[in-house]
C-alpha cells in the first residue's frame, strides 16, 4: 500500500472538509450580520415550522395533518360508533388549542346535548391553519374510510381566502372545475421534508441563519402554484374566492351522496382586526363568504356581539354571564395564552357551543 498516497488524500480530504466548514462559518456570520429576513425564521412568508413531528407530520395528501387527528380517525374507522357522528371541521376554532377540551365548542354542544337525551358520538378534526382545501381533501378521506356522520359542523373564517392560496390542494382547471393537487407538491411540504433532513437538534437548526436562508429558496414555489396577483398576503383575488365557493359546493355534494347534513358556521372577527389586516378588507371576505353560505340551510352566522342584541339568541346570553362584551383573548382575567383577538375565551367557547347545540339538537333528532 502507497502510505505516501494515501496521506496526500487524507490531507486534502481533510483541507477540504476544513474549507467548507469554514465556507459554512462564514456565511452563516455573514447572514447574520447582513442577512436581515432572509435569516431569521419571521421573514418566511409561512413562518410556522413543524418542529415538534410527534404532533404534527408532513403528509403528501393534506400538506400536513396533526397525529391525533390520524390517530382518532384511524380508531373511528376501526371501531364505527354505534351512535349518531357529529362530524366537526374546520382550523383553530374548532381545534381549539387556547383553551382545555372540555371548555371546546364542541365539548360545550355535546354537553348540552346530553342533557337533552340525544345521544351521539363527537369526532373534532379541526387543525389550526387549515382552509377549505385542506378540509376538504380531508372529508374525502374520513368518508373514503367508511366513516359517515349524520352532522357535519363545517366552520369558516375570513383567512380561510388566503390559506387556500397559500396551502391548496385543489386548483381550478381551464374548465373551472376543481382539480386536486399533492401535497407533497406544495412549497411548505417541501420546505419541511428539507428542514427534516438536516441532521441537526431541531433546537440548532432554529437558530441558524444559514438554515433559515435555506428554506426561503423553498417559499419561491409559491410562485408557481397561484396566480400572481394571490403572492402578496392582503390581496385576494375572484380566483380564491372561486375556488372556495367550488370547494364548498363540493362538500355539500358529498352531503347528498352520503346522506348527511351540513351545518355551516361563518365565524365573523369580533373586535377591531387593523392590527392583523385592513378592517375593510376583512368586512368585504365576511360580506363574501356570507353571500353564498347564507343560501345554505341550518347556517349559523357567528357574531357574537350583534347576536346578543336579537330576541332569538338572548335567552342564550341571559343563561351565561356574559357581561363582559370581549369573548376573545383580550383581558387580563381570560388571557392565560397571548392570542390576540382571533380565538376565542372559555366565555366565547360557552356562548359557541350554545349557539351550535340550537341547530344541532333538531337535526340529530331526525332519522337519518
Amino acid at each position: 500500500m502507497n502510505f505516501k498516497l494515501v496521506r496526500v488524500v487524507l490531507g486534502r480530504l481533510i483541507l477540504g472538509l476544513a474549507g467548507i466548514l469554514v465556507i459554512f462559518v462564514l456565511l452563516e456570520l455573514g447572514l447574520r450580520l447582513w442577512g436581515g429576513e432572509l435569516a431569521t425564521r419571521s421573514g418566511l412568508p409561512v413562518g410556522w415550522l413543524l418542529d415538534d413531528t410527534t404532533e404534527w407530520l408532513p403528509d403528501k395528501d393534506l400538506i400536513f395533518v396533526r397525529q391525533d387527528v390520524k390517530d382518532n380517525i384511524l380508531s373511528v374507522s376501526q371501531n364505527p360508533p354505534e351512535k349518531p357522528l357529529i362530524l366537526v371541521l374546520g382550523d383553530s376554532f374548532v381545534q381549539g388549542n387556547t383553551v382545555k377540551p372540555a371548555n371546546r365548542f364542541d365539548s360545550q354542544m355535546s354537553l348540552i346535548l346530553q342533557q337533552r337525551g340525544l345521544d351521539h358520538s363527537l369526532l373534532n378534526v379541526g387543525t389550526s391553519g387549515y382552509g377549505v382545501d385542506q378540509e376538504l381533501t380531508l372529508l374525502k378521506q374520513i368518508l373514503a374510510k367508511g366513516i359517515t356522520p349524520q352532522i357535519l359542523i363545517w366552520t369558516f373564517y375570513v383567512n380561510d381566502v388566503f390559506e387556500n392560496g397559500q396551502q391548496p390542494t385543489f386548483t381550478i382547471d381551464a374548465a373551472g372545475n376543481l382539480e386536486p393537487l399533492a401535497g407533497s407538491k406544495d412549497f411548505v411540504y417541501q420546505r419541511q421534508s428539507f428542514y427534516e433532513s438536516i441532521p441537526l437538534p431541531a433546537q440548532l437548526k432554529n437558530q441558524s441563519a444559514l438554515v433559515m436562508a435555506s428554506l426561503h429558496f423553498f417559499n419561491l414555489g409559491i410562485l408557481q402554484q397561484v396566480p400572481a396577483e394571490l403572492r402578496t398576503y392582503h390581496k385576494k383575488t375572484p380566483w380564491a374566492y372561486q375556488k372556495m365557493e367550488l370547494e364548498i359546493r363540493a362538500g355539500y355534494e358529498l352531503a347528498k351522496q352520503y346522506n348527511f347534513q351540513i351545518v355551516p358556521v361563518l365565524i365573523e372577527p369580533q373586535l377591531d382586526y387593523s392590527t392583523d389586516q385592513p378592517v375593510q378588507e376583512t368586512q368585504n371576505e365576511v360580506g363574501y363568504i356570507n353571500s353564498f353560505l347564507s343560501q345554505k340551510p341550518n347556517y349559523i352566522r357567528l357574531n357574537l356581539r350583534h347576536m346578543r342584541s336579537l330576541p332569538a339568541y338572548q335567552p342564550i346570553f341571559n343563561q351565561i354571564d356574559a357581561s363582559d362584551p370581549a369573548v376573545f383573548f383580550n383581558t387580563p382575567s381570560l388571557d392565560p395564552v397571548p392570542y390576540g383577538y382571533r380565538h376565542f375565551n372559555e366565555l366565547g367557547y360557552k356562548i359557541f357551543g350554545q349557539i351550535v347545540a340550537e341547530f344541532v339538537g333538531p337535526l340529530l333528532s331526525q332519522k337519518p
